[in-house]
């Protein structure tokens, strides 16, 4: 049975290779024609000047989107509909763009320049954010569960604020284990910059821990290192 699904997954993997739009960065007309349709799967679009452009509803899953230039962009949702954003946007100029709700899981953003960009609701589960610079962005419930800040430029509020999220989304069970006790340590770490948030929520989980698990949280907390 398992050959089976297996053998179907890899053939719808290459229906849609197959069947999607293969625009390149480098060809206007095509480039002009995706803007017209907002379907772009699996796409060549490194380098492209998006800057200011309305994308609402645009489907660029496992686009190529490296170095292109999205300042001042509208990539949210339409209402309703399931938003799938690039997954490879390492040096992409993101400042100012909306991708508030965007699914950016396991996203390559390693270098962008994501000043000022709207990624509040964002998913970024597993996403790479080496180096990149987030400093004024707005990222209220995005969750940023197993992701790579390693070198990227935050404040205290905005790392206080993805600390909540990921305490939140761990006690909320989104995607991630029921662990309570990773959870308060996350909410830990957020309180103790001032997130008054965390420290109620924090406290709440407190309560149907016993002793020992709040220790552990606490002893998680003290150990955690920001990523250099």
């Amino acid at each position: 049975m398992e050959g089976v699904v297996y053998m179907m997954r890899n053939i719808f993997v290459t229906l849609a290779l197959a069947t999607s739009t293969l625009v390149n960065a480098s060809d206007e007309a095509q480039v002009q024609k995706y803007l017209m349709s907002f379907k772009c799967q699996y796409c060549d679009l490194s380098g492209v000047d998006f800057s200011g452009r309305q994308l609402e509803g645009s489907d660029l899953m496992n686009a190529n989107l490296s170095s292109a230039n999205l300042s001042g962009a509208n990539l949210e949702p339409r209402k309703h509909e399931k938003k799938t954003v690039a997954t490879t946007l390492d040096s992409a100029n993101l400042r100012g763009t909306n991708l508030s709700q965007a699914n950016l899981a396991n996203a390559i953003l390693t270098n962008a320049y994501l000043r000022e960009t709207n990624l509040s609701a964002a998913k970024l589960v597993g996403a790479s954010l080496r180096d990149a610079n987030l400093k004024g962005a707005i990222i209220k419930d995005a969750d940023f569960t197993g992701a790579d800040l390693t070198g990227a430029r935050v404040t205290e509020s905005q790392l206080a604020t993805a600390m909540f999220n990921v305490g939140e989304a761990i006690y909320e069970k989104r995607g991630v284990s029921d662990d309570k006790t990773e959870a308060l340590k996350w909410l830990i770490l957020a309180g103790s910059r001032g997130d008054s948030d965390a420290i109620d929520l924090a406290t709440k989980i407190a309560e149907d821990l016993n002793a020992d698990e709040v220790k552990s949280a606490i002893r998680r907390a003290n150990n955690w290192r920001p990523p250099q």
